[in-house]
């Protein structure tokens, strides 16, 4: 069974076995050893200096927003293709209809790895020691596209195994697993505390813009 194991900020140090891939994102490149194939989804100027000149020669893929001239292994992360294969935009539908519809969730580099290996159809995939911190930024505006597309994953029939102390997948902890079996007491004092919460973000004019490097490329 083709098994892709995703690893992000700690690296994997078990012994391969067949059919197993690593899929690193950022700057795990370099401590990770096996890699199949590296994911930077970021802009280039948020990673170390020199990383450019380093994966200048890797023997690995590396995909990107587009493709860098400078990374002879460099390739486009086919977001557009993947989206419409998987119905959330239409085939002549640009990038930028794309984003105006907000269908491909992703707020995070790990999502798109995950959209990827259910477009490939891998047997399996495991997501090694991420998404641990509860109550880091990670939990605040990550966790919601990781389990929208894990769940994706299983509903083809991909086996996703999860980190025993992760929170992706899990209810907030004020929150019952099971709903109508289980009552939360506190919910009350939590309602009141979500609420508020909600309504100061919504305030929030929301601004966007492309990154630089994308940019380049509209």
């Amino acid at each position: 069974m083709r098994t892709v194991i995703i690893v992000g900020n700690t690296p994997y140090t078990e012994t391969l076995q067949k059919d197993e891939e690593i899929w690193a994102m950022n700057k795990i490149f370099t401590v990770q050893e096996n890699i199949s194939r590296l994911y930077i989804m970021d802009d280039f100027d948020c990673l170390p200096k020199g990383t450019e000149e380093i994966l200048a020669n890797v023997s690995y893929p590396i995909f990107l927003k587009t493709r860098n001239p400078k990374i002879r292994t460099s390739v486009p992360y086919p977001l557009l293709h993947i989206a419409r294969v998987f119905g959330l935009m239409g085939k002549d539908d640009t990038i930028y209809d794309l984003e105006k519809s907000r269908n491909f969730n992703s707020t995070c580099s790990l999502s798109y790895l995950l959209a990827q290996a259910a477009y490939e159809k891998v047997g399996k995939i495991i997501i090694h020691q991420m998404m641990l911190r509860r109550w880091s930024l990670e939990y605040m505006i990550q966790k919601e596209s990781n389990d929208y597309w894990i769940g994706f994953c299983r509903g083809k029939g991909i086996e996703v195994v999860l980190p025993d102390n992760s929170f992706l997948c899990k209810p907030n902890s004020w929150c019952s697993s099971l709903y109508g079996y289980v009552n939360s007491e506190n919910m009350p004092a939590v309602s009141g505390i979500l609420t508020n919460y909600n309504r100061r973000l919504n305030a929030i004019s929301a601004k966007f813009s492309w990154s630089k490097e994308f940019a380049l490329t509209l």
